[in-house]
């Protein structure tokens, strides 16, 4: 009866590309239907890696829902390649009780409720700063405890939350799996980036810490050891979902100051999302100062892109507020005093300091590689440095304390106004009659649509920001000075 589409289907099954005899597996007839699963099943196993294959059971999740879940969720190998996400997702639309039985008991088998209320219960947990709770936690006999078991449970946690879910879980088991969750986040035995950032999300989702404060000045910090990449994965989960930070108090001064750029456009973003929020920020910006930390406001984190979403906030006392606090950090910075005799002054001063070009290497790493690309690192946004003609060191302190003196028609910076209202200043790479190419400030292109653009505006003005020289020590510049001059020797 079913033979001659079982005889195509084998043919198919010789095939040497995955995603042919996957296909072949998925044409056999009902009658087949428990063969089907289990081969479905071995093929995605077996291939869950190939990017072909992985498209092909995206497309089968609807119809493959069940048993495919229950499959990844106890295949380490299957769960790690992504499909957790899209089958808890698509579960929760289509078969949510279903779903939410099936994870609820497979983070219950496996979290260890003994071990969380015998070795820790003694820890104060919401009382502790992050760091003790990290040195305390170091102690506890790790060799105990199913580390894979528990980070897979918390993995299956975050991912359900995210996407609606309640979790019914015991009061035991969330408790455990918080102080999990808790301890991946902190570091502790060694959890890689990706561990950790999944332990943030659950935490953050979870509502899991009541005061956040201490945790993101701990967080954003060295002792934290996070990379860059995903504290600023972290900040865009906070920006996507502020309910849990509450009032925003002193954490804000000490990891402005700490902070890359990347990470200082987040936080500025953030902080622009309340009023209340805004005002605090450009009170800091108006006086110089933090005022709970009483730290020093560094005039020179701020780029010009900044200072153009500043001056363009659409309440009118934030507004007026921002104008005046930027023209206040534009008297601390000097720049009305800037002229060309002030430059040679100053370079009078740095041609007889000692060069390290050693230290100029390290400040061009950490400030103009965000841009600027010389001996094969950095960024591509402003000019690369490798092709400069002049490299006197006059030439090159002008171009640092003074970026709109000469710019390259090319690099001119254009103002950028969407449609959604969004701003930004941009380099443009291309036009044409429908689109338009640009570069951000990050080094990253993008084509926007003309119907997506209220109007572009070129400013005969340098991205580079204006007074970041200003700051620096003669030191420091003439360290920098000298990296620079490296290659023509």
């Amino acid at each position: 009866y079913f033979m001659q589409p079982l005889e195509a289907a084998l043919e198919g099954l010789k095939d040497p590309s995955a995603a042919v005899r996957f296909q072949a597996i998925l044409s056999t007839g009902s009658r087949l239907e428990n063969w089907k699963v289990k081969a479905f099943l071995e093929a995605m196993h077996e291939n869950v890696t190939d990017p072909i294959m992985r498209q092909a059971l995206l497309t089968a999740i609807p119809e493959y829902l069940r048993p495919m879940l229950n499959h990844v969720i106890s295949c380490s190998r299957c769960k790690q390649t992504g499909l957790l996400e899209p089958l808890i997702k698509s579960g929760l639309l289509k078969h949510p009780d279903w779903v939410a039985l099936k994870l609820d008991q497979n983070i219950q088998s496996n979290v260890d409720v003994a071990f969380w209320n015998s070795e820790i219960s003694s820890l104060d947990w919401e009382d502790k700063m992050p760091s003790e709770l990290a040195k305390n936690l170091n102690h506890l006999p790790w060799t105990n405890l199913a580390l894979g078991e528990h980070m897979d449970a918390l993995s299956i946690a975050f991912h359900y939350l995210k996407y609606g879910g309640a979790l019914k879980l015991n009061t035991q088991i969330s408790i455990a799996l918080r102080r999990f969750a808790t301890s991946v986040l902190l570091g502790v035995r060694n959890f890689n980036s990706s561990e950790r950032f999944i332990a943030f999300q659950y935490v953050w989702t979870s509502r899991s810490i009541t005061h956040w404060t201490p945790w993101l000045e701990y967080l954003f910090s060295a002792k934290s050891e996070l990379s860059q990449k995903i504290r600023e994965e972290m900040w865009k989960v906070i920006i996507a979902d502020i309910e849990p930070l509450g009032a925003v108090t002193s954490w804000h001064g000490s990891i402005w100051t700490r902070s890359s750029l990347g990470e200082r456009r987040l936080i500025l973003a953030l902080l622009l999302k309340k009023p209340e929020w805004s005002q605090k920020f450009l009170q800091t910006l108006k006086t110089g100062l933090f005022q709970e930390s009483q730290q020093v406001f560094d005039d020179t984190s701020l780029t010009q892109e900044m200072e153009l979403s500043l001056r363009r906030l659409n309440d009118p006392a934030l507004r007026s507020l921002a104008i005046q606090a930027l023209d206040k950090r534009r008297e601390r910075l000097g720049w009305s005093n800037k002229k060309s005799n002030s430059i040679k002054d100053r370079f009078n001063a740095i041609a007889q300091l000692v060069r390290n070009p050693s230290n100029g290497q390290q400040i061009f790493q950490q400030n103009c590689g965000l841009c600027h690309r010389f001996q094969g690192a950095g960024v591509q946004v402003g000019p690369d440095l490798d092709a400069l003609k002049d490299r006197s060191g006059l030439s090159l302190l002008t171009a640092i304390l003074n970026p709109n003196e000469t710019i390259e028609q090319a690099y001119y910076a254009y103002e950028l106004i969407l449609k959604d209202e969004s701003e930004q200043w941009v380099l443009i790479q291309n036009e044409t009659s429908k689109d338009l190419t640009i570069t951000t400030t990050t080094g990253e292109p993008h084509t926007y649509s003309k119907d997506q653009i209220e109007s572009f505006n070129v400013t005969t003005r340098s991205l580079m920001p204006e007074g970041w020289g200003e700051a620096m020590r003669d030191q420091d510049l003439a360290d920098l000075i000298g990296y620079l001059q490296s290659s023509a020797d």
